[in-house]
């Protein structure tokens, strides 16, 4: 009976660990990206969780969510959902002489937020705001140690994550259970479009299925950007197409599929819009997505 039990529990760990390995490769969480993740956390504030902080890295540094990039010297962007900053941070490294709006409606990541892009050395201007279609406030489902899947409108949320791995859906009702609800200011971006540079070279949106609302909140501000990169959630499929024909009169859009399938990501850049070299810059980013 001993053995049968050692050996039951010995398969159980060893199906745990086939498990892990798989969700680990699917997100590209590597050995080496952990080292890259642990130096660049040397000096940063990681949350409540470092396994959040990790896939978030991951997304941003690694595999290149927001790729394609560029912004001119000067340039302007805008980071809707700001989260703990790492975009932010990101696109620091790679601009020069720049402004970065960053919208973060919730306190304890915009504390995070504040420490981590204290040291960039481009003009960060903090917003502790929502976008979205109205000016309200309202209530958020804020989980601190899955921050990046803190959202206003959870909907099928919990169904994205049991129509994939075992260990996801272990996740799912670990890190998503007993979510904070913290309420949040809601602004329309045209309202402060005083504040805001006559061209925007690009605009990140990564809000948890509130990106429509975000979006009819520019209102004539959308004709004004150059570039937008949207991570949309795969199963609001209605919401990625509503959002696909707003962009589209004044932009060429694509989509690609994360390589968990569970996200789209939304690339529209401006019809004929020149990079700083004079050419039509839409070709040569489409051929690096």
């Amino acid at each position: 009976m001993n053995i049968l039990i050692t050996t039951v529990v010995a398969l159980l760990v060893v199906i745990v660990c086939v498990h892990c390995v798989q969700e680990l490769s699917t997100h590209r969480l590597t050995i080496g990206s952990l080292f890259n993740c642990i130096r660049k956390a040397q000096n940063m504030n990681v949350g409540r969780n470092f396994l959040n902080f990790w896939f978030i890295y991951n997304e941003i540094y690694e595999q290149g969510d927001y790729q394609p990039f560029q912004v001119p010297e000067g340039g302007s962007v805008i980071d809707v959902g700001g989260n703990m900053g790492l975009f932010t941070c990101w696109a620091d490294e790679l601009m020069k002489r720049g402004t970065m709006y960053v919208f973060e409606p919730i306190p304890d990541l915009m504390k995070v937020l504040e420490h981590n892009t204290s040291q960039c050395k481009n003009t960060v201007k903090r917003f502790m705001l929502g976008l979205g279609s109205t000016q309200e406030t309202v209530t958020i489902d804020y989980f601190p140690n899955a921050n990046g899947l803190s959202s206003i409108s959870m909907g099928n949320k919990n169904a994205m994550f049991e129509r994939t791995s075992f260990v996801q859906w272990v996740m799912s009702k670990t890190l998503l259970k007993n979510p904070e609800r913290v309420d949040i200011d809601i602004i329309r971006l045209d309202s402060m479009a005083a504040e805001l540079p006559d061209i925007v070279d690009f605009v990140k949106i990564d809000v948890e299925g509130f990106e429509l609302d975000v979006l009819r909140g520019f209102g004539k501000l959308v004709s004004r950007v150059q570039v937008f990169i949207i991570e949309v959630e795969a199963f609001k499929r209605k919401q990625l197409f509503d959002i696909i024909f707003l962009l589209r009169p004044t932009h060429f859009v694509t989509i690609r599929d994360d390589i968990r399938n569970s996200w789209n990501i939304v690339t529209a850049i401006r019809n004929n819009y020149m990079n700083s070299e004079g050419s039509v810059w839409r070709t040569t980013a489409l051929e690096n997505l």
